[in-house]
């Protein structure tokens, strides 16, 4: 396993040239296929979502892929196959499967959550039981991930229950940087990636990743983070707990570990909120449980926010460009920290660092930006 480990490696590595900022993305959607999990991606339109999806999912060579761009109107057909109408003869309710979903390896489901509810429960058989009801047949499907996507978080507590179903859920924006931007400009599409994995490669990869070690050091994590979650008022059903654990099972193999490590537990981050609000509130806890590195990380991004507050609405207000170069100033001092982190220790302890470098660096870019604009160029 060690050849293939090695050609995910370098996949993700190379799949991370060709998209700006969406290493977060590409490492948990390989955990995805690895673990055999599913994803909701939160974006606007325009952000790769699709994109990226297809390209990871075309660096596993001879497995089948699937997608829907879903909306109120879309039929069940559409998703899980026509019915055959030779059967209908025969008074048998069958559909088609051969290229839809219930045949797919991996499969999109863009906008999920405009489903209807005929759609989504099937879905819901599909993605815990690995099952399809065709007519009077129970058929096994081999689909072992389902992504989906929103251009924001939903709240419908109908949508809610079919979005619980994806153990991950990770934000998909647009470029923040402008570095990364203007690196995009002219490079046209991405390169077809050179790193391949098969099928029946990735099947022995996935039967290794069951059988990772989970050491009693690691389930003590889990539980200190589960209680700090709940003294926040967070809480999650066993079901998600126990999933949690073999989704990040895929991380340890992925590093070549034989054991879940306590610092695996930073990956359960995008596993663990479905409210944006929450989000900062499980970086925090889980950092003070299992990696300092991230409580440093979250007091820095707090210290950000919490200047951002200060900043003048107007350049016109008296003292505005004073104020203005002291924020600047901190933000600075909190990149210059957050990337000393980031530097000296390894990229396995640094995941949600970077997260957070990223969001502190565009919010620094987008005050830049103000500021030249409020100031006729003078900055």
């Amino acid at each position: 396993m060690d050849d293939t480990r090695t050609r995910i490696t370098k996949a993700i590595q190379f799949t991370n040239t060709q998209f700006a900022e969406r290493e977060h993305m590409v490492s948990l959607i390989w955990a995805a296929f690895l673990a055999q999990f599913h994803v909701w991606l939160v974006g606007p339109p325009g952000s790769a979502k699709s994109m990226l999806i297809r390209y990871l999912a075309a660096q596993i060579t001879d497995s089948r892929y699937a997608e829907n761009l879903m909306s109120k109107f879309t039929k069940y057909e559409q998703v899980f196959g026509p019915l055959k109408l030779s059967k209908l003869k025969q008074d048998v309710y069958e559909h088609d499967t051969d290229g839809y979903l219930p045949t797919a390896h991996v499969y999109f489901a863009d906008e999920g959550g405009r489903a209807n509810v005929a759609i989504t429960e099937a879905m819901l058989t599909v993605m815990n039981e690995r099952f399809f009801q065709n007519g009077k047949t129970r058929a096994k499907v081999p689909t072992f991930t389902i992504l989906s996507g929103s251009n924001t978080v939903l709240t419908d507590a109908e949508q809610a229950a079919f979005v619980d179903r994806f153990l991950a859920m990770v934000f998909c924006e647009w470029v923040r940087s402008d570095s990364a931007l203007h690196d995009l400009m002219g490079r046209g599409a991405p390169k077809v990636c050179p790193h391949t994995v098969t099928l029946g490669e990735l099947a022995k990869a996935q039967d290794e990743v069951k059988r990772i070690h989970v050491p009693d050091p690691f389930k003590d994590a889990v539980i200190s983070v589960k209680r700090g979650l709940s003294e926040k008022g967070i809480t999650h059903s066993t079901r998600r707990w126990l999933a949690i654990v073999s989704g990040l099972k895929a991380f340890a193999w992925m590093d070549g570990d034989a054991s879940l490590q306590v610092h695996h537990l930073d990956h359960a981050i995008n596993m663990l909120w479905q409210r944006p609000e929450h989000r900062t509130v499980v970086e925090g806890v889980v950092g003070n449980q299992c990696n300092p590195l991230i409580a440093e990380a979250v007091k820095l991004k707090d210290r950000a926010t919490i200047v951002l507050r200060d900043m003048p609405a107007s350049m016109d207000e008296a003292g505005a460009f004073s104020k203005a170069g002291r924020i600047n100033s901190t933000l600075t001092d909190v990149l210059a920290d957050l990337k000393k982190i980031i530097d000296s220790n390894p990229p396995a302890r640094t995941t949600a660092v970077r997260t957070i470098h990223r969001d502190v660096k565009s919010k620094h870019d987008e005050m830049l930006r103000m500021l030249r604009e409020n100031s006729g160029g003078l900055v």
